[in-house]
C-alpha cells in the first residue's frame, strides 16, 4: 500500500488533506471487492455485461441509464474480452474520481483562461497585420514548412541501413543513417515560397561498395497542410514507377504560410473550444454523479463544492494575471512616454516590446563592459536572456523572467561599486583601532563579508 501511494501522489485530494490515506485505501478495496462478490452471480471469477447492468439497476431501485452503464462497463473492460475481472474493476475504481477530477481540471482551465487567450490572440493579430506581407504567390516572406522524420514500418529485413532524402523545390536535406529498424526523430525546417511545390522524400538503402539503392519514395501535396495544423501522418512508398510497396513511413508535418490567417483561425474557434469544456465538465460532473449513485462509497465529500472551490481558485488566479499584465503596459507606455516624448497616444507601447528592447540595449553594454572588468553575475544573466529571447515564442513567463533579469542586473550594478567603497572605508577605520580589541575584531568580520559579497558579485580574473 506505502508502494502504491508514493507511485500515486494521492489517491483522492479530499482523503489526502485529511490524514487518512492508507487507511481510506484499505476501506475502498474491501468495499471494490465486496461489490466484485455481489456482482459475480455465477462465481466463474469474472462479471458479464448482463450482471454489471443487473447490479447497477438494483443500486438505483430501478433501471439504471444505460449509455452510463455502457460508459462504466466499457471502463472496467481492459482486456476487451465483454467480461470484467477482480484486477480490471479494482484499477477502474480505485483511481476513477482522481482521473475524473484531471479531466475537469483541465476543462476548468481552458473555461477560466479563455479571456486572457483572447487577448493575447488579439495582440497577435494586430502585430501580424503590420508586420506580415505576402509575395506575388500569396505567401508571406518567412513561410516554412517543418518536417519531423519519425520512423518507418514494413521494411524488408534486407534493407539494413536506411536514410531519407527530403526535396523541397531547390532545397536538400539527408536525414542520419537508420540501423536495423528504421527511427530517425529528426526535425527539418524548410523555407516555403508557394503551395504548389511537391515535398519529396526519397528512401535509399546505403551501400559500402555499390551506389546507393533506392528504396521507395512519398510525394506530398503541400495544399494539404494549408489549415496550418499540425498533422501525423503515416504515408506508403512507391518505387519511381508509381508502383505501390508495402513499406511506410510516418511524418509529422506542419506548414505556417500566413500568420495573419494562423492567429485569425485560432480567434475564430476559441468560442467553440470553450463551449465544448463547458459541455465536457457538465458531462463529467454527471458521470461522476451515476457513479457515485451506483458505488455509494465512492464518494469522499460533495462535489459540487470541490468544482465550486477550483473555480474560484482559477478565477482568483485570472484576475491576478490581468493586473500583473495591466500594470506592466501602463508601467511600458509611461515609462516609454518619457523615454520618448513627444509620441503623444501614438507611443502606447506593449510592455513586451519594451522589456526586449531594454533588454538588448543591457546585453549590448554587459557584454561591452565585460572587456574592461570580467562581472560574472551579469554574464550570467545575459547568456539566460540571450537563450530566452531566442525561443520562437516569447510569453507572459519568459518575459517576466527577463524584467526580472534586468532588475537583479540593475541591483547588481548599483551595490557593486558602494560595496567597493564601503570594504575601502572600513579597511581604513579597522586600521585605527588596536590589534585584537573588540572594535578591531568586529571591522575585520564585517571588511571580512563585504569583501565576499563583493567578489560574489564581481569575480575578477585575478580571482
Amino acid at each position: 500500500l506505502q508502494a502504491e501511494l508514493t507511485e500515486r501522489k494521492s489517491v483522492v485530494p479530499e482523503l489526502e488533506d485529511q490524514g487518512l490515506k492508507i487507511e481510506k485505501l484499505k476501506e475502498k478495496k474491501a468495499y471494490i471487492v465486496s461489490l466484485f462478490e455481489v456482482m459475480e452471480a455465477d462465481k466463474d471469477g469474472k462479471v458479464s455485461k448482463d450482471e454489471f447492468e443487473k447490479f447497477l439497476d438494483l443500486q438505483v431501485g430501478g433501471v439504471f441509464p444505460r449509455e452510463i452503464s455502457n460508459q462504466i462497463f466499457k471502463e472496467c473492460d481492459k482486456s476487451g474480452d465483454n467480461f470484467v475481472s477482480m484486477e480490471e474493476l479494482m484499477e477502474t475504481l480505485l483511481y476513477a474520481e482522481e482521473n475524473i477530477h484531471k479531466k475537469i481540471d483541465e476543462c476548468l482551465y481552458k473555461v477560466n483562461t479563455m479571456d486572457r487567450t483572447r487577448e493575447h490572440s488579439i495582440k497577435n493579430i494586430q502585430s501580424a497585420k503590420e508586420n506580415e506581407i505576402l509575395n506575388e504567390k500569396g505567401v508571406m516572406y518567412g513561410a516554412r514548412l517543418t518536417v519531423t522524420l519519425l520512423q518507418g514500418t514494413n521494411f524488408s529485413s534486407s534493407v539494413g541501413d536506411l536514410y531519407a532524402h527530403i526535396e523541397f523545390g531547390a532545397q536538400r536535406e539527408k536525414s542520419q543513417v537508420s540501423n536495423g529498424f528504421p527511427v530517425w526523430n529528426e526535425k527539418y525546417t524548410l523555407e516555403c515560397e508557394d503551395l504548389e511545390t511537391d515535398l519529396v522524400i526519397k528512401f535509399y538503402k546505403k551501400e559500402v561498395l555499390f551506389k546507393d539503392h533506392f528504396v521507395g519514395q512519398v510525394v506530398i501535396k503541400i495544399q494539404s497542410l494549408k489549415d496550418q495544423r499540425e498533422h501525423q501522418t503515416e504515408f506508403v512508398l512507391y518505387e519511381a514507377d508509381g508502383t505501390e510497396t508495402k513499406a511506410k513511413v510516418t511524418l509529422k508535418l506542419f506548414l505556417l504560410w500566413s500568420t495573419l490567417k494562423f492567429y485569425q483561425e485560432r480567434f475564430d474557434g476559441l468560442d467553440d473550444v470553450k463551449e465544448q469544456a463547458s459541455k465536457d465538465i457538465t458531462t463529467y460532473e454527471r458521470y461522476l454523479d451515476h457513479l457515485y449513485l451506483a458505488f455509494p462509497k465512492l464518494k469522499p465529500t460533495n462535489m459540487r463544492e470541490t468544482i465550486q472551490k477550483k473555480e474560484q481558485a482559477y478565477s482568483h488566479l485570472t484576475s491576478r494575471e490581468s493586473t500583473l499584465s495591466k500594470f506592466c503596459d501602463n508601467f511600458a507606455s509611461v515609462f516609454y512616454g518619457i523615454c520618448f516624448p513627444g509620441s503623444g497616444s501614438a507611443g502606447r507601447v506593449d510592455w513586451f516590446e519594451l522589456t526586449i528592447r531594454f533588454t538588448l540595449l543591457w546585453i549590448l553594454t554587459a557584454l561591452l563592459v565585460c572587456i574592461v572588468r570580467s562581472n560574472f553575475v551579469e554574464i550570467v544573466l545575459a547568456l539566460v536572456a540571450i537563450c530566452l529571447m531566442s525561443t520562437p515564442e516569447l510569453d507572459t513567463q519568459r518575459m517576466t523572467v527577463l524584467l526580472v533579469i534586468l532588475v537583479i542586473a540593475i541591483i547588481t550594478d548599483l551595490v557593486w561599486y558602494p560595496l567597493n567603497d564601503l570594504s575601502s572605508a572600513v579597511h581604513e577605520i579597522r586600521g585605527t583601532f588596536p590589534k585584537g580589541t573588540f572594535a578591531y575584531k568586529k571591522t575585520f568580520s564585517f571588511c571580512y563579508w563585504i569583501n565576499f559579497i563583493y567578489k560574489v558579485i564581481a569575480i575578477h580574473p585575478y580571482n
